[in-house]
Formats: structure tokens, C-alpha cells, sequence
């Protein structure tokens, strides 16, 4: 009975685990993305940032 409860916590705290790294993965990467998107359309909106965008 205590290696079934042993290996249920193991589960558990694997699970946490690779939650946690892809939920930190995932939010690391929407707000690379929303950041890049928010500094590209400011620099497209000025004139000197588009020149630099375009050259």
C-alpha cells in the first residue's frame, strides 16, 4: 500500500512539475511575442523608425 502512495505522489509532483515549466515556457513566449509586436508597430508608425525597418 505505501508504493502505491508513493509512486501517486511521484505522479503528482512529476505533473506539477512539467506544468509549471511549460506554463512558464508558454507565458515567457506570448509575451515575447505581444512585446515584438508592440515595439514593430511603434516603430512603424514613426517616419525614422520606418526608414530603419525598411533599409
Amino acid at each position: 500500500m505505501k508504493i502505491f502512495f508513493l509512486m501517486y505522489w511521484m505522479t503528482f509532483i512529476a505533473g506539477y512539475l512539467t506544468w509549471r515549466s511549460y506554463n512558464n515556457y508558454y507565458r515567457r513566449s506570448v509575451l515575447r511575442h505581444q512585446y515584438a509586436e508592440r515595439h514593430r508597430r511603434q516603430l512603424t508608425q514613426s517616419r525614422r523608425g520606418k526608414v530603419r525597418l525598411f533599409q
